[in-house]
Formats: C-alpha cells, sequence, structure tokens
C-alpha cells in the first residue's frame, strides 16, 4: 500500500533573518531530509536572505504575493484566494502558517482550498507589543477567529499553549506543542580571544542581548538602565547583536 506523504505550504511574513522564520527554515529543511513530508515557503510580504538557503535545500520559494497599498484587512480576501490557488497548484495538503499574519492567512486560504490548517503561535505575547490601541483590538478579535478556525494550533512550549488556551478560548483538542530545539554550539574562537576584539577588559562584565533591532523587542528600555547600572558597575558592558529597523535610532540613543 502506498502512503502518501503530507505537503505543506508554510505562510510568513517574510523570510528575513528572525526567530520565527529561522524556526521555520531549519524544520522545512529537517523534514526534508529525513523524508518526513514535502515543503514549500511564501514569504507573503516579502523575500529575504533566508530564501536563498530554502532554495539550496531544495525546497521551493514562491515570490510574495500581489497587493495592493490599502490596508492588510481591506484586501485580507484577495490575499487569501492567491495563497489556495498556489496551495492547490502546487498539490499542498496543508497550509501552515507563522505568526499572526501568516495565521490567519492560511486558516482563509485553507478554507477557500478546503485544505487542513495549521496556526503557529511563535510567542506567550501572541500580539506584538508594540501595537496601539485600535490595532491591539482588531489583531485581538483577528487572532481569536483565527486559532479557534484553524485545524490545529501548534505552540512551541507549554506557556504559550497555555496562554493561547487562555486568551482565546482555543479546545485542548486543538492544540498541539512543537518545541524548539537548538543545537549545541561550536566556538570558532576563544573567550579570551573574542573579549580582545570586542575591547573587553577582564574584569568587564557583559551583557549581551541578540535578536531584531525593532520596538516590539525595546532594546530602549535596556539602553536607558545602563547609566544606573554603570554607576555601581563602572566596567559592564552592554552589547547588542541584531540588524533592524530600530538600528540607527538606538545608535544615537546609545
Amino acid at each position: 500500500m502506498t502512503i502518501l506523504k503530507p505537503k505543506i505550504l508554510h505562510v510568513v511574513y517574510s523570510l528575513g533573518v528572525g526567530g520565527a522564520e529561522i524556526y521555520l527554515s531549519t524544520m522545512s529543511k529537517a523534514a526534508s531530509q529525513r523524508g518526513l513530508f514535502k515543503n514549500e515557503v511564501l514569504g507573503w510580504r516579502k523575500s529575504g536572505p533566508l530564501s536563498e538557503q530554502l532554495s539550496a535545500s531544495g525546497i521551493h520559494v514562491h515570490p510574495p504575493l500581489k497587493r495592493s497599498k490599502r490596508p492588510l484587512f481591506l484586501q485580507l480576501t484577495k490575499l487569501a484566494d492567491q495563497i489556495a490557488d498556489i496551495a492547490k497548484q502546487s498539490g499542498a495538503t496543508h497550509i501552515h502558517g507563522h505568526l499572526n499574519d501568516g495565521a490567519l492567512l492560511a486558516v482563509m486560504a485553507a478554507r477557500r482550498a478546503k485544505l487542513i490548517s495549521i496556526a503557529h503561535v511563535h510567542s506567550n505575547h501572541i500580539l506584538p507589543v508594540s501595537l496601539g490601541r485600535v490595532q491591539k483590538r482588531v489583531w485581538e478579535r483577528a487572532a481569536k477567529w483565527t486559532y479557534n478556525n484553524a485545524d490545529r494550533v501548534l505552540s512551541i512550549s507549554e506557556d504559550v499553549e497555555t496562554a493561547v488556551r487562555a486568551r482565546f478560548s482555543v479546545p485542548q483538542e486543538r492544540l498541539r506543542r512543537a518545541p524548539i530545539g537548538i543545537a549545541a554550539p561550536v566556538p570558532q574562537k576563544s573567550r579570551a580571544e573574542i573579549r580582545a576584539e570586542l575591547g573587553l577588559q577582564s574584569a568587564s562584565k557583559a551583557l549581551i542581548f541578540v535578536g531584531r533591532l525593532v520596538s516590539n523587542k525595546n532594546q530602549k528600555a535596556l539602553v536607558n538602565m545602563m547609566p544606573a547600572i554603570l554607576a555601581q558597575h563602572p566596567d559592564t558592558k552592554l552589547l547588542l547583536v541584531g540588524d533592524g529597523p530600530d538600528e540607527a535610532e538606538l545608535a544615537g540613543l546609545i
């Protein structure tokens, strides 16, 4: 008897370097290499550096969707129709949406294409903390619809799963956990070499933040804390690792 393997169309905002995007990329490549299921990826808003990595691994990456300058919620139907068409043409069996916008579009598209939908929650904040009051109200309703209409809701941890269930009353039978695995890092240089390159004295304490430089991560709070920290620990250094739209503003604040 021939068992058909699932084919997943992943939908995410972009293929830039971010936590959810790297998770998607790593999972897709591992699943394809092990023959668990086939994957195709759509950065619905824009592409990014992960696109080349996925393509090099043999995973088909679709170009971003055609869209207008109108607000997202005024063109949801047309965007979902495009995703449904892509899914049907590629022979997908599941549409797997990552983060709130990707999950919303995935569930809408799956209903149109009569496919299985998966909504993936990557943070216990669920909605970005940087949203304004009106935006938050709109996205709160959209997220509740998404997570209650998805065939499966995946979370990255028990904490995130609890947050989704409590906030949106998602039935337990629809929830599944897909924890993030982290490979043990292999140092390329010694600790002493790295500290010398960064200008850190042997007695200096280093505070390191790794992540996108965006308001949602609130690196400004860390920068603003430094005068108080330096008053008690003068040899402390704060290192921000990453890039993003807030880079220039953070540099000015520093």
